[in-house]
């Protein structure tokens, strides 16, 4: 439902008006996910879910833009990252559930974001 999404922002929101309020910087980052079967009807791995995150993601984008807090597009990375390895060998080691990570995802996802935050001066 709608007020889901709008919760989400309201949420957001508000935690990056308390790390500024508590002299820190806030950063956004995109969130990954993968789905096996991403046609299928089935809720936490089909196409609902998938345009459910995809609403998601852009509430995080909109957020990012509207409070000026750098957004590090991590989704895009880690998800090209698995689909390659499909392309490449019928399999990917980057996810081992939707949203959750392999320790090999987890590494490339830290090495992703420590040079973002270099890039983005933050480090």
């Amino acid at each position: 439902p709608e007020q889901g999404f709008e919760n989400f922002r309201r949420n957001l929101v508000s935690m990056i008006a308390i790390t500024r309020a508590h002299g820190a910087r806030p950063v956004l980052l995109t969130q990954a996910i993968w789905s096996e079967d991403p046609n299928s009807d089935q809720l936490l791995d089909g196409a609902l879910r998938l345009r459910a995150h995809d609403r998601m993601t852009d509430v995080v984008r909109e957020v990012a833009a509207t409070t000026e807090a750098p957004l590090i597009e991590a989704a895009e990375h880690l998800e090209a990252a698995a689909r390659a390895q499909m392309d490449a060998t019928g399999s990917q080691q980057v996810f081992s559930a939707n949203v959750h990570l392999t320790d090999g995802g987890a590494e490339r996802l830290a090495s992703f974001l420590g040079r973002e935050l270099q890039r983005l001066g933050l480090l």
